[in-house]
């Protein structure tokens, strides 16, 4: 297991665990030249920060209203905890302080 430091708007890096499938795939990005992200911007420079646009259209697409990044995460959380991993793993991988808000009810399937 690795593990990915990610600048916030604190002065400590938040870190987050990574497993090999999410190497691989980071490994398999095309970079582009010049620029130090694996996820540049479109426009100007610095990283991708926004998938509003993008997340609107997947979600009419595949006839999901109400689905949202935050329901996601929930959803990945509840899966990772279902396959027998800890509590304070599923609270890394989805960037929540404490797993969960703390609630255990959130991790219900």
């Amino acid at each position: 297991m690795a593990a990915c430091g990610l600048p916030i708007r604190k002065p400590e890096k938040s870190v987050r665990p990574l497993g090999i499938a999410a190497i691989a795939v980071l490994r398999g990005v095309t970079r582009v030249d010049g620029s130090d992200y694996v996820f540049p911007t479109e426009l100007g420079e610095g990283f991708f920060q926004g998938y509003k646009t993008p997340w609107k259209h997947a979600i009419a697409k595949a006839n999901l209203p109400g689905v949202s990044p935050h329901t996601l995460r929930h959803t990945m959380g509840s899966t990772t905890i279902s396959s027998g991993e800890a509590m304070a793993f599923a609270g890394a991988i989805s960037s929540l302080q404490s797993a969960f808000h703390g609630d255990l009810r959130s991790c219900s399937t």
